[in-house]
């Protein structure tokens, strides 16, 4: 008798290794499944990082190219402004050249008029100068 009672509890100990056998390749098939989950959230993970260091590079990129542009204006702005003021020298030059040619024009003409009346004189003196002669 003693030893069916031997084999019932060894055949009671040989179920319960079986169920926490069991109960372990439970475990471990699930400790499985969870580990895929974390290593497919990695892998998604990474490539989410890669994207967004691929969108990083790209944003730096063109904040190089805007920050160039502005640049770049800048240094346009500053050569219209130059542009500006030359062509400002340039116009008041112009019109002080005008007021110069119009006065010679006017000078001109002056010397032109006292050239004339000049002309004028010695032709009368030369009159008066016959008369007083033929008056002697």
């Amino acid at each position: 008798a003693a030893s069916g009672k031997e084999l019932r509890l060894k055949d009671k100990r040989i179920e319960d290794l079986l169920a926490t056998i069991d109960e372990l390749k439970q475990r471990q098939s699930q400790d499985g499944e969870q580990l895929q989950r974390e290593t497919d959230k990695v892998a998604e993970l990474q490539r989410t990082s890669a994207a967004q260091r691929k969108e990083i590079d790209e944003l730096r990129l063109q904040q190089n190219e805007t920050e160039r542009l502005q640049q770049t204006s800048a240094a346009q702005r500053k050569e219209i402004d130059e542009l500006k003021m030359q062509r400002n020298e340039t116009e008041r030059l112009q019109q002080a050249n005008a007021a110069q040619q119009e006065e010679i024009g006017q000078l001109t003409k002056r010397i032109e008029d006292l050239q004339q009346v000049i002309q004028q004189l010695k032709k009368q003196r030369l009159r008066d100068a016959e008369q007083h002669q033929q008056k002697q």
